[in-house]
């Protein structure tokens, strides 16, 4: 999904409206283009993969043999043969949104969900896993089985 200049331009205020309006909810492109918009203001190399492939289809289960052009139009600000430091992949339930976070730093990747759900009852058996590791291994060239995804603490999340 590419972001455009006055996508992000328009963010921080459809930020502002939904604070301020609580009928209304992100949509996915709204949660990319603020991603996208947070990546850029950060002094990291920040890589946001389109919530659209992390959805489970036959398009998406074999990552490895995506065209590198698709690829890199997939994963905004990802630049090939650079290993980036933080990969964020936001993940769309049924009025929910989480974040699963990979830190290069750490070699670790964690799971963030407001709503107190860990990892394993959500994801557990979900097809987003091999999607997601697939997705880092792809940037990191970190194999596959060295890939873990853990439930960040909850008492790091702060309350509504």
């Amino acid at each position: 999904m590419e972001l455009r200049d006055e996508d992000n331009d328009r963010a921080p205020l459809r930020i502002e409206t939904l604070w301020n309006n609580l009928t209304e909810w992100f949509d996915g492109s709204e949660i990319y283009g603020f991603l996208c918009y947070l990546s850029r203001q950060c002094h990291r190399y920040t890589v946001v993969v389109d919530s659209n492939v992390i959805i489970p289809a036959p398009m998406n289960n074999n990552v490895e043999d995506i065209p590198e052009e698709i690829f890199v139009d997939r994963c905004y600000g990802f630049i090939p043969g650079q290993v980036p430091e933080i990969i964020l992949f936001p993940i769309a339930f049924p009025n929910h949104w989480t974040l699963v976070v990979w830190d290069a730093s750490d070699n670790r990747g964690f799971f963030i969900d407001s709503l107190s759900s860990p990892l394993q009852s959500r994801l557990h058996g979900d097809e987003r896993i091999p999607i997601i590791t697939s997705f880092i291994n792809r940037m990191t060239n970190i194999p596959i089985d060295n890939i873990h995804i853990n439930d960040y603490p909850l008492i790091h999340i702060p309350p509504k």
